[in-house]
């Protein structure tokens, strides 16, 4: 079972377009889902790291 989450970019907000473009060359070789998930996961590890200190 997949869990899906909708993830939106504004064409009329320069962020947005700035964003979604590094996650098109970012996510070439593994997809955006693997590459968003790659990303939050090592968030996650960092948080977890700085809590056990």
């Amino acid at each position: 079972m997949a869990i899906k989450v909708t993830l939106s970019f504004k064409e009329n907000n320069i962020n947005d377009v700035t964003l979604y473009d590094f996650l098109e060359k970012k996510a070439e070789t593994i997809g955006k889902s693997a590459y968003i998930k790659s990303l939050l996961k090592e968030q996650m590890d960092k948080e977890i790291k700085e809590r056990q200190k």
